[in-house]
């Protein structure tokens, strides 16, 4: 396999490029709030004392609430106090219900808490703190306020005396989510050791901050824990002050729960982030931490055509314990379909003081050669024995295909939605883009299709109007930036009710533009709904948020201007494959009818196959395990292939029959080919085992049921995907069956119809 090497020049065209973009800011009233995307954070396991803990326990908080469950500052307990720097009293409070407010709340009446968006801490039945900007920014009628006003208040613990601690963490859980995707929003954690709670001034003294939005962008909700390392500012102080502060975001909430300060261990390294450089090297491998360059370049799926060099590997490690951890070193692997180790490599060794971060790096690179399931593993070691193992581990995983180029992964339950409708200034067609790089040093290729998922939450009635339509482009670059123009385009198609929850190919117009060279490209997707200020009905496609997002990832094309967004929306894009795709063919002859009517002896008798492979010479056929089946298996051809081949008994062909022909295909289990001879009244020479005139299947292609009659003597039906990966199987299915396809994703089914000598025959049949 070719080893591709990235232009310096396209690198620095592409930054241009991406450097000219704005961030898209959606509109308040996209929000799918019952849709949170839950992330787990490495937990830090103390090996010492609990130095001070606060569960917000009704008992002792209660009181400081009024009937309309909002803060009474003065009745906070021991030493805690609320501030609001916009003096509208948009304080944190304590509560036991859930947040309020227009596109917070789910209820009918947004004014009503929604009690399904409550905190999963360890004691949420004893109250917590939250902060409702999304209530603050709604109006007794329940909309949201003619102009929001952002946040910018905190809440204040007591001081804490840590004198004599050699290190601190502090830990909580937390459960937000902000808007409205303004540069300046934060969610911080602010520590001081020398705040003075008499001096007028209430940002006195020096205050370190810590960011806790845990890589959330705004629109996206977090729920889980959170564990900073305060000791280089709390560590032997006698009075700590630690604030939970919210600033320039106006909307949803802020939860957080069972605060601890703990003694960390002594030793505990952490694998805070971890690299695969693709294609390029990130211009600054220590401060740089942009995602552009984490998870493989963004790509769960990489056709084989296509794929270049990871440059290198690295891993962003900290030091949580209190001991200097020495020659810490990265172990990266690669194992490919689970099993197969092609890559292994270690970083130098460093030694990372207490409370200190390091990057670790591996310089040697990687390309695939084959296709397959590709797993990185890191790992983390030093001399010391590490107190928690599991921080010192992580992983990404990518694919090598034939066809697929894909940014998210195939498994419908990680999908939340996106629509272009859902940003500022949303208007009827409207686009996303999803972007594609065709690195340096590949060959043209032939874009055939897109795919989508069309999300099942899309409006029924717009579709069953035949309202809802949608058209695929591909974009590419001119004068610097997306053309505004496409290179090629789809049929515009009329979305259906069916639709919804499917996958979505629609192919090319071919007028040869579908030829591109090395590149930057987007596929477009436009969404036509009559969407309008009286008609918001939105295009929905799927968002994966399970896959971490780059700036490189997904547009939108709105008010005439294209924008980055921090989704990352279902859009593929399947390319022609040209390098050859090796498949085996499996040729099977049964022989239990003449073996039974005592006209083949198996002991002295043989059964040969000849063709084109083998230059119509002869090739026995064997049945290793006397089961009357003889059998060949043909190697070194690739899919698309085409042979012709004759059976043989005893050196003598097959009668006069015309010669047999297959189309090596790209699903197994059509390369199985399995004929039968037969005698006497069964007919002479060589049958198919299993005749599908006489099995009626039907409808096809099916929106629905589809019906399998005349079934007799069957083991059992394998349905399968054009992959090969089994979607249904029916064991011992007599006379009729009838299946229910309606979940199934349109495009092409193998229905597989095997008897009970394990003996197949395969059709094809069509899910609309």
């Amino acid at each position: 396999m070719r080893k591709i090497t990235l232009m310096l020049t396209l690198l620095s065209f592409s930054f241009l490029t991406f450097a000219q973009m704005s961030i898209a800011e959606k509109e308040k009233s996209n929000a799918d709030f019952h849709v949170n995307n839950y992330k787990s954070v490495k937990s830090i396991k103390a090996s010492g004392e609990v130095f001070f803990e606060e569960h917000f326990d009704e008992t002792r908080w209660a009181a400081s609430v009024n009937d309309e469950n909002l803060a009474i500052p003065d009745k906070m307990p021991d030493g805690w106090s609320v501030y609001d720097r916009t003096k509208n009293k948009f304080n944190w409070h304590w509560s036991k219900q859930g947040p309020r407010g227009k596109y917070c709340s789910g209820n009918a009446d947004v004014l009503e808490p929604d009690n399904t968006m409550i905190i999963h801490s360890n004691t949420p039945d004893n109250g917590f703190m939250m902060l409702e900007s999304a209530y603050f920014n709604t109006d007794a009628s329940g909309n949201i306020v003619a102009t929001s006003i952002d946040m910018d208040c905190f809440l204040q613990s007591p001081a804490y005396d840590l004198s004599g601690t050699a290190g601190v963490i502090l830990k909580f859980e937390e459960y937000f989510r902000y808007c409205c995707s303004s540069a300046d929003s934060k969610l911080d954690v602010l520590v001081s050791a020398d705040f003075d709670p008499t001096d007028s001034n209430i940002d006195n003294g020096h205050w370190t901050t810590y960011d806790v939005r845990q890589g959330m962008n705004p629109n996206e909700a977090f729920d889980g824990s959170v564990e900073l390392n305060i000791s280089s500012v709390a560590a032997d102080q006698s009075t700590v002050y630690i604030r939970w502060q919210q600033t320039a975001s106006s909307h949803y909430q802020w939860q957080i729960d069972d605060v601890q300060l703990i003694e960390p261990m002594s030793n505990n390294i952490m694998i805070e982030k971890t690299w695969a450089d693709y294609l390029y090297l990130p211009n600054d491998m220590v401060t740089d931490y942009d995602a552009t360059f984490d998870w493989n370049g963004g790509y769960v799926d990489i056709p084989l055509d296509l794929v270049g060099d990871f440059k290198q590997f690295r891993a962003a490690v900290k030091n949580f314990g209190l001991a200097t951890q020495t020659n810490v070193q990265l172990n990266t692997v690669i194992t490919k379909d689970g099993e197969t180790e092609v890559f292994n490599k270690t970083s130098d060794k460093l030694d990372i003081e207490k409370s200190k971060r390091d990057t670790l790096l591996i310089t040697d690179g990687f390309t695939p050669t084959q296709k397959g399931h590709y797993q990185v593993s890191y790992t983390v070691s030093q001399d010391q024995d590490d107190e928690l193992m599991t921080d010192n581990y992580d992983g990404s995983y990518f694919n090598i295909t034939d066809s697929v180029f894909s940014r998210t992964s195939s498994d419908k339950t990680n999908y939340t939605s996106v629509s272009p409708q859902d940003y500022v200034n949303a208007a009827d067609g409207d686009y996303i883009l999803n972007y594609y790089q065709i690195p340096e040093g590949s060959e043209n290729v032939t874009v055939s299709s897109v795919t989508i998922y069309f999300s099942k939450g899309n409006d029924s009635t717009t579709i069953a109007q035949g309202k809802m339509s949608t058209v695929f482009n591909l974009y590419g670059i001119e004068d610097r930036k997306i053309s505004e123009t496409p290179i090629v385009s789809s049929d515009t198609y009329i979305l259906k009710l069916e639709d919804r929850g499917t996958f979505i190919t629609l192919p090319f117009i071919k007028e040869g533009a579908e030829v591109i060279a090395p590149g930057d490209y987007w596929v477009g997707v436009t969404g036509y709904t009559n969407y309008s200020a009286d008609n918001k009905v939105r295009f929905n496609v799927g968002n994966d948020k399970t896959v971490p997002v780059t700036k490189d990832g997904t547009y939108v094309h709105s008010g005439g201007k294209f924008l980055i967004t921090y989704d990352n929306a279902v859009i593929n894009l399947n390319i022609v494959p040209t390098t050859p795709v090796p498949a085996d063919v499996t040729f099977n002859v049964n022989m239990k009818c003449q073996i039974t009517k005592g006209v083949f002896d198996p002991t002295s008798d043989k059964v040969n196959i000849g063709g084109g492979f083998n230059e119509w010479g002869l090739t026995e056929m064997t049945d290793t395990d006397n089961d009357s089946i003889y059998t060949y298996v043909l190697t070194g051809y690739n899919v698309g292939n085409d042979l012709e081949f004759k059976y043989r008994i005893n050196d003598g062909w097959e009668t006069v029959d015309a010669n047999r022909t297959h189309k090596i295909s790209a699903t197994p289990a059509e390369n199985i080919l399995t004929a039968w001879y037969s005698n006497d009244d069964c007919n002479d020479g060589i049958e198919d085992f299993i005749n599908l005139n006489e099995i009626s299947i039907y409808p096809n292609p099916v929106s629905s049921e589809l019906h399998i009659d005349n079934i007799n003597n069957i083991n059992r039906i394998v349905i399968s995907n054009v992959l090969g990966q089994e979607v249904k199987t029916i064991n011992n299915p007599v006379n009729s069956v009838t299946i229910n396809a309606s979940d199934f994703n349109k495009g092409m089914y193998i229905l597989t119809i095997i008897d009970n000598n394990n003996n197949s025959k395969s059709t094809r049949f069509i899910k609309k």
